[in-house]
């Protein structure tokens, strides 16, 4: 099971983009305020800002269930199936569906 979660969270750091993203504010001369993603071409004071920029998970798995009884579910956004395999280092009180 740890070489499972160690695949999703290794497969999410790759999948996360690397950038992040800057919200820069001024006034412009007649003291309206401007906002904008991309640096501004002006002569007056600019504020930037860094932004937190949260990247869309493709793969995760979830756990739900209660401590003695976990369900685990594995969430595909990719536009087509994946394939995984689960492997267990003790199989007692286990259920699988599929088998």
């Amino acid at each position: 099971m740890k070489i499972l979660l160690l695949v999703f969270v290794v497969f999410n750091l790759i999948t996360q983009p690397l950038w992040a993203k800057k919200l820069y504010k001024y006034k412009d001369e007649k003291g309206r305020w401007f906002f904008s993603d991309k640096p501004p071409k002006t002569e007056q004071p600019v504020e930037v800002r860094q932004l937190k920029t949260e990247a869309k998970r493709y793969l995760w798995l979830e756990k739900t269930g209660e401590k003695q009884k976990p369900e685990y579910f594995a969430i595909n956004n990719y536009h087509g199936p994946i394939e995984m395999e689960v492997t267990l280092s003790q199989k007692q009180n286990v259920y699988s569906n599929p088998e």
